[in-house]
């Protein structure tokens, strides 16, 4: 007799809210399952990306920063719900930049940065679009462990949706260490 699967006769919608509480990780590889979850992955609208799940190659380069980039280039959700993004020192803070930047373009509603080790050699420079008019769908913003820097912008920090901020151990450095 032929084995049933069950889940893959579920409702799109249901399958990415199932997928959507996975890290990231595990919801890549789901691809494998079947033809019709090759590209399921792809449109989960929740993110979460966890550096502790990933052990850094020889050479310096992290696996962990080429999945977030790729997976990121290769999500075609129609917009982000939510990236939680749990870094540790080895975290390179261009890249977060850059994903940062990714999130804000796709409309992110919930972002969640958290840097466990906040002694980063380098300090996280979050993207003014950020803190323009260019995320006005962002209603949550959790920063833990960053360092937020003034980029000198003419134009004021708007965040025209925001509900709930949270800022934990944080630092504001004076202009003149940069």
């Amino acid at each position: 007799m032929a084995h049933r699967d069950r889940i893959s006769n579920l409702p799109e919608e249901l399958l990415l809210k199932i997928l959507s509480s996975l890290p990231a990780k595990d919801v890549a590889v789901t691809m494998v399952l079947s033809k019709r979850w090759k590209f399921l992955w792809t449109l989960v609208p929740r993110l979460e990306y966890d550096h502790s799940m990933y052990q850094d190659d020889v050479d310096g380069s992290s696996r962990f920063s080429r999945f977030v980039h790729s997976s990121l280039l290769l999500h075609e959700a129609p917009f982000l719900e939510s990236l939680r993004l749990k870094l540790d020192h080895y975290s390179c803070a261009a890249d977060i930049g850059v994903w940062v930047k990714t999130a804000v373009k796709r409309s992110v509603r919930e972002l969640d940065i958290e840097i466990n080790s906040p002694s980063l050699s380098t300090p996280v420079l979050l993207p003014w679009s950020l803190y323009s008019e260019g995320c006005k769908r962002l209603v949550t913003l959790k920063l833990s462990h960053t360092t937020l820097v003034d980029t000198s912008s003419s134009s004021p920090a708007s965040f025209t949706s925001l509900k709930k901020l949270s800022l934990v151990h944080m630092k504001y450095p004076s202009q003149d260490l940069f």
